[in-house]
């Protein structure tokens, strides 16, 4: 075991903002690290950086090579196997077919042409190759890319079985199975949790209430010390026009009682203008925020959605054959299978977008008002606040859901063309929960959204309790917040 040494890291992009400053942190090569924050807040940068692809200030230093994944393996036309000895001259062909294995690689994959291999192939041929290797330091940036929650599942294990790598990725299931050191970037900086990604988040949750609490107390005792200083000051004012009053008065001592009234409301402002400072000066350590809910619409009828022996197809083509389907007022389905087993084309067929129902018949009344989430981020145009006046959403609860899930007052005053993918599809869904809406369909909804996001998510949805009908691979999501499960893989026609 040797150390990995970080000394006064600093870095910015281009003139802008620095992400980091005089950054010191010292890490094992030994360690299953995951690394985890807020999208936006350099996770990616930090992997670049510790490759050593981004000049910067101060020092970085390991004793391993670092290689940054995913890596490029090109679209050539040669086995896949023959381009990584090639790219990586210290790898062994039996540890590369060992490792494969290991990830349930068929032996034929690696004889296959590059530019054959599925996403999912492509990240577990990456993998195989960079754990084949015993002299470098993987530093890999979402390793569940492109795979199903089965591909999922089998990268989390194997990745629990190794160690000394740093992992990016937006997965809680994989934190929580892969990790034993979490690296969180927060608010308050740079911070290392010893242990598994699960003692992590329920630390984080308990600190997070505990700030709840005392912004809430902050906030009342604001409040009280308000209304105690006007009761000071009128007091005050009262007694001294009390000097003034018909017939005989002692107007020393009313003076004198007037004075220390004063006095007192004098001290009481003093203490709430403390108190006002105490609250705007409060820091959020944790990603955690006051909360804010949302107010879906309640269907008429018990019954949203029906479906009888359907055939589902793009065209004339079938994909999904002897499908039943219902969906029930506040009713929240999950939909899962294989890839290519079309769940993006049911919901799309849901949603009033492309797709064909080829026989049966899809019941779904005319005044079911729906919020869509395509899979793909779509064109996206303007301000944050434009784009939601454009979509017909509540511009003000836009602008609260998004300050929740870490956007700042820069954020929404950006052109959305130039956000990242992950701002790009908190705005989406920010727009989506804050358009009244029966039914809510969701497709992948959290790609590329932190792990906090997600919970945030998560808790609005079980607060406010919409209709929703989604595919999401990530099982943490689906385990909290699905009320029934539909399985496409025993429907599946053809692709």
């Amino acid at each position: 075991m040797s150390m990995i040494s970080i000394r006064n890291l600093t870095f910015g992009y281009g003139g802008g903002p620095e992400i980091f400053k005089n950054l010191s942190l010292d890490l094992s090569d030994d360690w299953r690290l995951g690394l985890v924050g807020r999208n936006g807040r350099g996770k990616t940068t930090f992997l670049r950086l510790l490759a050593g692809e981004l000049a910067h200030g101060g020092t970085i230093s390991m004793a391993a090579r670092p290689i940054y994944f995913p890596f490029g393996l090109g679209q050539g036309g040669g086995p896949v196997g023959e381009a990584l000895l090639a790219m990586f001259p210290g790898l062994k062909p039996w540890e590369l077919a060992r490792e494969a294995d290991a990830l349930a690689l068929a032996e034929a994959c690696l004889g296959r042409p590059q530019g054959e291999l599925s996403p999912g192939e492509a990240t577990k041929v990456g993998l195989a190759a960079l754990f084949a290797m015993g002299d470098v330091f993987p530093l890999l940036d979402e390793p569940a890319g492109g795979l199903d929650e089965t591909g999922r599942r089998l990268v989390t294990s194997y990745l629990a079985r190794k160690r000394g790598f740093v992992v990016v990725s937006h997965d809680r299931f994989l934190l929580e199975g892969a990790v034993d050191h979490v690296l969180s970037l927060g608010r308050a900086g740079p911070e290392v949790h010893r242990g598994s990604f699960g003692s992590y988040w329920r630390e984080y949750e308990a600190r997070g209430q505990s700030e709840l609490r005392e912004a809430k107390a902050l906030s009342r005792e604001t409040k009280r010390l308000g209304q105690a200083a006007k009761r000071a000051a009128d007091w005050a004012q009262s007694t001294e026009k009390g000097k003034y009053g018909a017939g005989p008065v002692d107007r020393g001592y009313i003076g004198h009682k007037a004075a220390k009234m004063a006095k007192r409301a004098k001290a009481v402002a003093t203490r709430r203008e403390d108190a006002l400072e105490a609250k705007r000066s409060f820091q959020w350590t944790a990603e955690l925020n006051p909360p804010v809910s949302v107010s879906p619409l309640t269907f008429r009828a018990r019954r949203m959605i029906e479906g009888r022996g359907l055939r589902l197809g793009y065209g004339g083509t079938g994909i999904l054959e002897g499908l039943d389907l219902t969906l029930d007022r506040g009713e929240r389905l999950a939909v899962k299978g294989p890839n290519g087993s079309g769940k993006s084309l049911l919901l799309s067929i849901l949603a009033g977008g492309p797709g064909n129902v080829l026989a049966g018949e899809l019941r779904i009344p005319g005044d079911l008002i729906r919020s869509y989430v395509p899979q793909r981020i779509p064109a996206m145009a303007g301000t944050v606040p434009g784009f939601a006046r454009a979509m017909g959403a509540d511009v003000t609860m836009v602008g609260a859901l998004l300050h929740r899930m870490g956007f700042g007052k820069d954020d929404l005053a950006a052109r959305v063309e130039n956000l990242s993918a992950g701002q790009k599809r908190k705005a989406l869904l920010a727009v989506s929960l804050s358009s009244r809406a029966h039914l809510y369909v969701w497709d992948e909804p959290l790609d590329f959204l932190d792990v906090f996001s997600r919970s945030q998510i998560e808790d609005l949805i079980l607060a406010g309790r919409p209709g929703l009908v989604f595919v999401e691979h990530d099982p943490a999501f689906a385990g909290r917040v699905a009320t029934s499960v539909l399985d496409l893989g025993r429907y599946g026609q053809s692709d």
